[in-house]
């Protein structure tokens, strides 16, 4: 707090060797009481820079290129939970729950047969086998009586403030689940949910049940790679959400407190 404000002094270094590089950085400022982000443009001239903002408000976030505008190299933190990531792990755990039918068993195991053949990193087990999970492994959780959703539930539960007036949220609780409020049932819909925080073994869930479903999104889920979130309408499994994740540790994102 000074001069009848605040002050907000953000310090960045460039590691690479050689120069500096002069770059326009983007930067996005929130303020407490204040429903705006504050966008800014800082110059970066040297490899040691300090940067001083002026604000009538105390900060309580700040994001450094909140955009990717700059070319960079990404750090794994910053980017969002996709699918791409569990397909693209080392290897692909997919767990089938053992209380489903014969019918859904067979479906189960022709998407991991289908996967296998695409990705070359697939395993399949059921719930009740699994103790632990390898830690160069993602995991799917495969239908909506899964017995590992005991426990795991609530990785799949997200409140994330967007803006200074957005929260984005997604839950999953039995055989249902909430996207922004929206309410999505088994009967009703097939979803698709990941774990946001990185911090965690990469995994997703895929709430479907019938037979036909399963089989649809074996062939479908690929080509949504990019996504963190879907959500298919029945009986057509005609997709009806499909979204990007937010990345809940980013090291380009400050937070009052921390």
């Amino acid at each position: 707090q000074a001069d009848g404000g605040y002050t907000l002094s953000i310090k960045l270094i460039q590691r690479q060797q050689g120069p500096a590089y002069e770059l326009q950085l983007p930067i996005e400022v929130r303020l407490q009481g204040d429903k705006n982000i504050h966008r800014k443009t800082i110059r970066l001239t040297s490899k040691d820079d300090v940067i001083t903002l002026y604000f009538n408000k105390p900060p309580q976030a700040l994001t450094i290129d909140p955009g990717f505008d700059v070319f960079r190299l990404l750090q794994d933190d910053e980017r969002p939970a996709s699918l791409g990531r569990l397909f693209g792990a080392k290897k692909q755990l997919l767990v089938m729950p053992a209380e489903a039918s014969k019918a859904q068993m067979q479906a189960w195991k022709k998407l991991a047969e289908s996967w296998s053949s695409r990705y070359k990193n697939v395993t399949l087990a059921f719930d009740k086998e699994i103790e632990s999970v390898p830690e160069d492994a993602s995991l799917w959780i495969l239908g909506w009586n899964n017995a590992l959703l005991k426990d795991r539930q609530h990785h799949f539960t997200i409140r994330y403030p967007v803006s200074a007036t957005e929260t984005f949220s997604q839950s999953l609780s039995g055989n249902k689940a909430s996207i922004d409020r929206q309410q999505l049932d088994a009967e009703k819909h097939a979803v698709v949910l990941l774990d946001a925080d990185s911090n965690r073994t990469a995994q997703g869930f895929i709430g479907a049940q019938d037979p036909e479903v399963i089989a649809s999104l074996a062939r479908k889920l690929p080509h949504y790679s990019s996504y963190g979130q879907l959500v298919f309408k029945l009986p057509e499994v005609k997709n009806i959400i499909k979204q990007r994740l937010p990345a809940l540790n980013s090291p380009m994102t400050w937070k009052s407190g921390q």
